[in-house]
């Protein structure tokens, strides 16, 4: 098997989601922004799970949009 690397930003719609949608893409954008202003969001939407959601999150989903 080859080996699989993860590309950051890839955020379930919900928490009974098992996984993305399978791309990186505006909608995980969103996703990060409303986890500034709703902390029960920050634990789903903290990529780089630093305890903290901010622009280092958004930077990921930037950075690997269309992915």
């Amino acid at each position: 098997l080859a080996d699989i690397e993860p590309v950051a930003g890839d955020i379930r719609g919900n928490e009974t989601d098992a996984q993305g949608d399978g791309e990186i893409n505006l909608a995980d954008f969103v996703r990060v922004l409303r986890g500034f202003e709703y902390d029960e969001l920050a634990s789903h939407v903290d990529i780089n799970e630093d305890g903290s959601v901010n622009v280092t999150d958004l930077g990921f989903v930037k950075a690997n949009i269309e992915k």
